[in-house]
């Protein structure tokens, strides 16, 4: 214990050791200690280290070391007084050696100076806690003996710096607890991560700057070995946070974790392994976790450019069950082409997606959906997406361009913030452009459902010197720049095609051979064809169950055809691993396939052909405005009778070149989409009649006299009569015979 007077070192090194032969010593300054032409080494059996009111431990030349002799047995503390300070202008500052790792404390009201220099933590697999009044330096936090229990540092003023990642996760335990706190300045990861993740489940992380939480790299928390994602806290109130993914994810049954920032604007600059920024999502027997994003900057939030205030990638809260995503911006939200937000359940139910202001009620909420916005199941019936204006506020959405989808329902006003579901008093007015993108057997505007579309008109006559276009044709065409419902146009997607071209069906036979010379010679799959005729011999099955089960006799004798099923195949999910199938299901269903889920309502008729690689779908018929709907890549793609899509892995970017039996019924105007990285969408008319010769159980039914045969075929056929009109002009059908 120093009296009060200052010990100084002129031209060496300042060694202080204090160690009892039972209990150890502690070492207590009193008045200053500078080493000038050295370092200062402060070596403590106890452990303990105090530095009185204003006391100065300083080595202005070169680095400050204190350690805990017999660490890890013994913990580091130190305990700072009132303006007290560990300084090294031009050097660096250790806490325990790199073969002297243990549990650290440092607490007071005293400050740690190496300004431009660093600060080396050897904590090992043991407790690190940092409380005081500010840190000057670069924190390197340093486990050669594993990774620290838990991470605790907070200053009242200034700026937290790190130059090393901060890692709490275990092997075999729950991931170590991590709390950084900048109550004066900002919070600067210089690029790294924070990492929270375990075996036993993700440990809980926050992060808290006054003045921002900047440069971050990764943080995560998520769960392994079956066990659930941890708990994720990000706040700059009035400032930016910038980070590079938000990962709170669960394994197998465990569930997402939680995830909720408060900042002015929010910037995560890059993409996890999902394709995802900010991801919560389950195992495949787990809950989608939780997401809140409040950014009260009048920057609107935008979902696919992270430039200003908004995520590189999307939103995922997915799991057996969906989760619950929460988005307040007090400029709106985004969502760019390509980017999705989805709370999706596959087994279980949809979650739940709440759309609103920072503060809801405090102006007119405004949303531009270029993207998808989802919150289903496989079965297409659970999962809530609102749009929430708070009370009597007013709402802008634009979704033209995009596609909202809900399992539930979708609703728009004054809602509750965790259910969705619409609440008093009522919202105000409601303007939505692209309705139709609206896609939910429920929307309720202020609480109010909207009557239901009548049936289908007939077409109307052709216009005279049209060249045989109806006046809906006409009209439509103009609408769309002349072009009659192109594929890709201005500003234009793939939901654009599938969602608005109402294109009917034709009983015209296909001209078949309709290849170019120099295509016949370069395509090797009509070779193919020609040498082993087996185009125009379609073969598969059919089925008009709704509830495949293992024990089905149904599933027995689809198995024993040749129709390959993939496992989870459950209840009104049939999962089709390879094979050609017909559905005509009495109830909604949900087929699965390598490259999607292909949901198909009660009265409909698809066909659906999967060869492992690709796999094409064809809409036949449906009942009223609720279409064959299929969910691949992150997107929504919607189909109407007489048109199919094929989704592609294998690469190609040209249709007629793709080696799929497809190709032998009548198709015409192919236009392909990416829909993501692996699966690109070809989207064109089909010739019914085409079909119904080239299909071994089509031609069955048309000769049947099964009355549920006779039924689909009448529906298909009844189709093909009353729409033939409206499909002139696009020209004639090819095979690739």
């Amino acid at each position: 214990t120093s009296g009060g007077g200052t010990l100084t070192a002129t031209n060496g090194d300042l060694n202080l050791t204090a160690q009892g032969l039972t209990t150890g010593g502690d070492v207590d300054f009193n008045g200053d200690a500078t080493a000038t032409g050295g370092n200062v080494n402060v070596n403590t059996g106890s452990g303990n280290i105090a530095l009185a009111q204003n006391a100065d431990v300083t080595s202005t030349t070169g680095d400050l070391h204190l350690v805990a002799i017999d660490a890890p047995n013994t913990p580091l503390n130190v305990t700072l007084g009132t303006n007290s300070t560990l300084g090294t202008p031009n050097g660096d500052v250790y806490f325990n050696a790199v073969g002297n790792e243990g549990e650290i404390s440092v607490t007071g009201d005293g400050s740690i100076l190496a300004p431009g220099h660093d600060v080396y933590y050897n904590i090992g697999g043991n407790t690190f806690t940092v409380d005081i009044r500010e840190i000057q330096g670069c924190n390197h936090l340093l486990g050669a003996t594993g990774n620290p229990l838990s991470v605790y540092m907070e200053t009242q003023q200034g700026s937290i710096e790190f130059c090393t990642d901060i890692n709490t996760s275990s092997a075999t335990g729950v991931g170590g607890p991590i709390t950084i706190v900048a109550n004066g300045g900002v919070v600067d990861l210089e690029g790294n991560s924070v990492i929270a993740s375990g075996a036993g489940g993700g440990g809980n992380i926050t992060i808290y700057g006054d003045g921002g939480i900047q440069n971050g790299g990764d943080i995560i928390s998520s769960g392994t070995n079956n066990s659930s994602g941890g708990t994720i806290d990000l706040r700059a109130p009035g400032q930016d946070i910038v980070v590079n993914t938000i990962q709170a994810l669960g394994n197998g049954t465990g569930n997402g974790g939680t995830v909720t920032t408060v900042s002015s604007n929010l910037r995560v600059v890059d993409c996890d392994s999902n394709f995802l920024s900010i991801d919560v999502n389950a195992g495949p027997g787990g809950t989608g976790g939780n997401v809140s994003v409040t950014t009260t900057s009048n920057n609107p939030f935008i979902v696919g450019d992270s430039s200003i205030n908004g995520l590189e990638c999307g939103i995922g809260a997915n799991g057996q069950n969906g989760g619950l995503i929460q988005l307040g911006n007090n400029g709106g939200l985004v969502v760019n082409t390509g980017s999705s937000i989805t709370a999706n359940g596959t087994t279980g139910d949809g979650g739940v997606i709440v759309i609103g202001l920072a503060t809801p009620g405090s102006g007119t909420l405004t949303v531009v959906n270029n993207g998808l916005i989802e919150a289903t199941n496989n079965a297409d019936t659970t999962g809530i997406v609102a749009f929430n204006t708070g009370p009597g506020q007013n709402l802008n959405l634009d979704t033209r361009d995009g596609i909202v989808h809900a399992g539930d329902c979708i609703h728009l006003g004054n809602v509750d913030p965790v259910t969705g579901g619409i609440i008093s008093p009522i919202g105000g007015v409601l303007n939505v452009k692209g309705r139709n993108n609206l896609i939910s057997d429920c929307i309720e505007f202020n609480g109010i459902v909207p009557n239901p579309p009548g049936p289908p008109t007939p077409p109307a006559p052709p216009i005279p010197g049209t060249g045989g276009v109806s006046p809906f044709q006409f009209f439509f065409g103009f609408l769309n720049g002349g072009g009659f419902l192109p594929f890709l146009g201005s500003g234009g997607n793939v939901n654009d095609f599938f969602v608005l071209s109402k294109t009917p069906n034709d009983i015209t036979p296909p001209k078949k051979g309709w290849v170019s010379d120099e295509e016949d010679e370069e395509d090797a799959f009509i070779k193919q064809l020609r040498h082993s005729k087996m185009c125009g011999i379609i073969e598969g099955d059919k089925t008009y169950s709704t509830v495949f089960n293992t024990n089905d006799s149904e599933l027995a004798r689809l198995q024993t055809a040749g129709i390959q099923l993939a496992s989870g195949t459950k209840d009104n999910y049939f999962n089709l691993d390879k094979g050609n199938m017909i559905f005509a299901p009495s109830k909604d269903i949900v087929v699965g396939t390598h490259e999607g889920n292909v949901h198909i309502p009660a009265g409909s008729v698809a066909f659906i052909m999967e060869n492992g690689n690709d796999v094409a779908i064809y809409d036949f018929h449906q009942n009223g405005p609720k279409g064959i709907k299929i969910v691949s890549g992150g997107k929504l793609v919607t189909l109407d009778p007489g048109r199919m899509v094929l989704l592609s892995r294998s690469g190609a970017t040209d249709f007629d070149s793709i080696a799929h039996h497809c190709r032998c019924i009548g198709y015409r105007q192919a236009k392909s989409q990416v829909l993501n990285g692996d699966i690109r969408a070809f989207a064109m008319d089909f010739s019914i009649p085409s079909a119904l010769s080239a299909v071994i159980p089509f031609k069955q039914m048309v000769a049947s006299s099964n009355a549920s045969d006779k039924k689909t075929i009448e529906k298909i056929m009844m189709n093909a009569v009353l729409l033939q009109e409206s499909t002139g002009y696009r020209g004639p059908f090819k095979t690739a015979h």
